[in-house]
């Protein structure tokens, strides 16, 4: 009897909750405003060619942006002639004082066992101060191991030791025109000149003698159509070409400007605002965990991303 009576209370309490269900399904969906989080931007460069993949993030507290399994040069896939690092994206930071590391990534077999005593393997421990709205770069360049001996081959003489560096990307709008820019992650100056696909180069290169594991600054030139195109020559500071072929900087897209919608623009070289920066990698060095790259390359990224227009 006593499982009886329960047995009816419970049905007169669903439905109860069922009546109060359909009166509120009547009405107008209710609109609950969730936290405007204040979020930095912050990618991750791997540019050490002498070691495996590594994880950055931060360990202060819990957030969705890990930069995980990031290979040396950020995983370039060429398409239509350029170069892009696909794997270098800016993710979402909280501002305020935060503390990150950046770890070794565990080497996995093909059956998914990693280890995990490498994987705890922390490489750098930092603490930096993120402002919500503004864009940073953690870019870790050197060599893991610059005083091997015998040096093996792809490890220069006088190799500078791996160190990180972290900058806020504070790029300029250019306005009308794209803003360029190179980084030099080798272990030597280079020069560099970003000419027009349909013109021809004047030898005067815009990063002339661009010290090694240096940012160089950025050039402001005039965007392209799509018949055109920003072809970026990398020599030495002797002019001995590095690269074989001339590479094509990032086009983006300017019909996305005008899209409405969540939509952003591509970033590149026929976008108005938009800025980029060719990274210049040096070649990794034989018989390491880096990926076997023989020779100086290049890849780009973009920085920043042109406003949208009015209305969109």
């Amino acid at each position: 009897m006593e499982s009886l009576i329960h047995m009816r209370r419970i049905l007169k309490l669903s439905l109860t909750c069922l009546a109060a269900g359909a009166v509120t399904a009547c009405e107008p969906d209710t609109v609950i405003a969730t936290e405007a989080l204040p979020f930095a931007g912050v990618r991750f460069i791997n540019a050490v060619p002498d070691t495996a993949s590594m994880d950055f993030r931060f360990v202060d507290f819990v957030e969705s942006n890990p930069h995980w399994n990031m290979q040396f040069r950020g995983s370039i896939t060429t398409t239509a002639g350029v170069p892009a690092s696909t794997a270098v994206a800016y993710k979402g930071a909280r501002e305020g004082q935060r503390h990150f590391r950046v770890f070794m990534n565990g080497n996995c077999n093909p059956d998914g066992v990693c280890d995990q005593s490498f994987a705890s393997t922390v490489v750098i421990d930092q603490t930096v101060t993120l402002v919500a709205g503004r864009n940073y770069t953690a870019i870790l360049w050197g060599y893991a191991n610059p005083g091997r001996t015998p040096a093996p081959a792809g490890l220069p003489a006088g190799a500078p030791a791996m160190r990180l560096d972290f900058v806020e990307e504070a790029v300029a709008d250019p306005g009308a025109q794209v803003a360029l820019r190179v980084i030099n992650a080798t272990a030597s100056p280079i020069d560099v000149e970003a000419y027009l696909s349909s013109g021809a180069e004047t030898g005067t290169p815009q990063w002339n003698d661009l010290a090694a594991l240096t940012m160089g600054p950025y050039v402001n030139v005039a965007p392209t159509d799509y018949t055109a195109g920003y072809l970026f020559d990398v020599r030495s500071s002797t002019g001995t070409s590095l690269i074989a072929t001339d590479a094509r900087a990032l086009q983006g897209d300017t019909a996305q400007t005008a899209a409405p919608g969540p939509f952003e623009a591509q970033p590149g070289a026929r976008v108005a605002g938009s800025a980029l920066s060719a990274i210049v990698w040096p070649r990794s060095v034989a018989g390491t965990d880096a990926p076997n790259v023989t020779s100086t390359s290049i890849s780009f990224v973009w920085d920043r991303r042109p406003p949208r227009p009015p209305g969109v």
